[in-house]
């Protein structure tokens, strides 16, 4: 069996959409003839942990390492004080710090500041160990100069993933025009440099691929579902009067639900009775802190269910037994991802 390095930073036990996509492929490599070793971080300061996505990486061989960007180092200073390593959505100054100064430092992200720690780790692998390939996969893009400093010294063959667009994306921080240009740049030298280029959405590779003569090396995949994360859920539930409305995901800009509670409390005032037969449920972690507040301010506390982040295996528990799903999405024009969750809203029935 051929024998991979895979370069992530985000990886379980971290939870949210990022991590079960390398989750998975860490998973299923091993079928194609691909055995990975995976090089990540240690414990970091982060949204929402999933302890059940650990099943689909028991297998593979994992390297963590210290880091000296923010989260880590969040993460221990917690430790430290006997805090549990996590992020909170009512800490503006932290977020501020993040988006607004530290962005303006560090290119493409501040956690290019794995990158010696991460480097040192692979040394040592490779003095150990042989490997046929290398693979990296973002966010963070700056995950992706690792694998070109590791591909060039080591002359392996590398594969770069893109779960979100780089230059000009909704993921990244862009003020002004310069910053721009030199995420620009670097991106264009990832890809020229990497061997394959792999995405999650055509539009994702439309805005990586500059030049027609690059265009073989791209691949897609897209964002999936496990159907081993959905077993004997699919039995026709009972018909009943009452209809639960399930919506399984993060709640960002990207995923606001305020427009869709304004319509719910005018239906709600046109037909009453749907007050007695509706549930709407909520599963995922509110990064706006806004949803409880607009819950009650609208007055639809009877009806919508606030369940908060929930491990991988009971929100997709709780998304097959919902009679609809509901999906959340909206995005400038020039934005190009397929929200994660599609895939799973069908994996569903």
């Amino acid at each position: 069996m051929k024998r991979l390095l895979l370069i992530s930073y985000y990886f379980p036990p971290l939870g949210l959409g990022g991590t079960q996509r390398v989750a998975k492929f860490v998973k299923y490599l091993p079928l194609y003839g691909w055995q990975p070793t995976v090089v990540t971080v240690k414990t970091i300061a982060y949204w929402a942990s999933d302890l059940s996505l650990m099943r689909d990486v028991a297998a593979a061989e994992i390297v963590r390492t210290e880091s000296l960007d923010p989260q880590r180092l969040l993460a221990r200073w917690r430790r430290n004080k006997g805090h549990v390593a996590g992020l909170r959505r009512d800490n503006s100054a932290a977020a501020f710090v993040y988006q607004n100064i530290l962005s303006r430092i560090f290119t493409p992200d501040n956690k290019i500041l794995w990158r010696p720690c991460a480097l040192s780790a692979i040394a040592g692998l490779m003095r150990r160990s042989q490997f046929d390939a290398v693979m990296t996969t973002s966010p963070p893009h700056s995950v992706h100069l690792i694998g070109l400093k590791v591909a060039q010294k080591y002359k392996l063959p590398w594969l770069a993933d893109f779960r979100d667009g780089w230059a000009g994306s909704h993921v990244v921080y862009e003020p002004n025009r310069r910053y721009y240009h030199r995420n620009l740049i670097l991106q264009n030298k990832v890809v020229s440099s990497a061997n394959a280029v792999v995405t999650c959405s055509p539009g994702i590779e439309s805005s990586l691929c500059s030049r027609e003569s690059q265009r073989s090396k791209f691949h897609l995949i897209t964002n999936g579902f496990d159907e081993e994360d959905f077993p004997q859920m699919m039995e026709k539930r009972e018909r009943r009067d009452d209809f639960t409305l399930c919506y399984c995901g993060t709640i960002n800009k990207w995923a606001n639900p305020a427009p869709f509670l304004k319509a719910l409390k005018q239906a709600l005032a046109i037909e009453p009775p749907l007050t007695q037969k509706l549930t709407v449920q909520f599963i995922g972690l509110d990064t706006l802190g806004s949803l409880a507040a607009d819950v009650d301010r609208l007055g639809l506390s009877g009806v919508v269910q606030i369940m908060g982040h929930l491990p991988h295996d009971r929100a997709v528990a709780e998304m097959s037994r919902a009679d609809a799903l509901l999906l959340l999405a909206q995005a400038r024009e020039t934005d190009t991802f397929i929200p994660g969750k599609t895939f799973e809203y069908i994996g569903s029935g």
